[in-house]
């Protein structure tokens, strides 16, 4: 019988207490914001939640004119990619610490019995934690564990495919701060691209791929982040997203 675990966000705080909780998020995306000089409106100023200021801004009011519901659209983008700015710094302040024990044990068991992980969060700890326990001298992938085919990013350029461990699978629920796509308004077939790393807990994560351009390699993309919205539907258009 197969083993299977649920994360939520409590998880990741475990792991360190710089990790936000959704309660947590909205100063930081506040302060993203306003770096942007992008101005919520009053109406968002009422509101003390991102969850519900995502879902404000993801079904507009019919009594509000196009423009403003375009308006509202463009504010639902910069949100999203707020919350992927706040995560992604928390992120990378709990990757130069020593994980804990009890991660890399909790790790090695998934690895052992070939466990199904299901995450709701969109960092990469569990993944770094897998490059923690995995055998020296080993290549090894945090694509190796996603369930379904996530394209490497720079294979938009050039390189070679290569054969997956076999582990654990991790079905990544909300999308991770290291997916990238061409939005939840694209094709239902479009493809979801890998932004690679590598690393270790203590040492940080190293972006892979500055040969090959790097972050621009997703230049054109948006962040796979389904937000913490009542209204989550439209984001699992998209069929690898849905096929987990």
């Amino acid at each position: 019988m197969t083993r299977v675990f649920i994360l939520g966000a409590g998880f990741s705080r475990a792991i360190n207490d710089d990790m936000p909780l959704l309660g947590d998020l909205q100063p930081g995306v506040e302060s993203e914001l306003r770096n942007r000089n992008i101005e919520v409106g009053d109406d968002l100023v009422a509101i003390d939640n991102v969850e519900r200021w995502l879902t404000v801004l993801a079904d507009p009011a019919p009594w509000l004119s196009s423009s403003q519901q375009m308006r509202y659209a463009a504010l639902f983008n910069d949100v999203s990619q707020a919350i992927h700015g706040v995560v992604t710094a928390m992120q990378i302040r709990t990757s130069v610490l020593p994980a804990p024990e009890w991660l890399l044990e909790l790790v090695r068991c998934w690895d052992r019995t070939g466990a199904t992980v299901i995450t709701f969060n969109y960092d990469g700890l569990v993944e770094l934690a897998y490059l923690d326990v995995m055998e020296p001298g080993g290549v090894y992938w945090p694509w190796d564990l996603y369930a379904v085919p996530i394209t490497p990013a720079w294979l938009r350029v050039g390189g070679t495919g290569r054969q997956r461990m076999q582990t654990f699978r991790l079905l990544k629920l909300h999308g991770s701060l290291d997916w990238w796509y061409s939005g939840p308004d694209a094709e239902q077939s479009d493809p979801i691209y890998w932004l690679g790393w590598s690393g270790h807990f203590g040492e940080g994560m190293t972006p892979l791929w500055g040969e090959w351009g790097g972050a621009q390699l997703v230049e054109d993309k948006l962040p796979m982040l389904v937000p913490p919205a009542a209204t989550k539907t439209p984001f699992y258009k998209n069929r690898l997203l849905a096929a987990q």
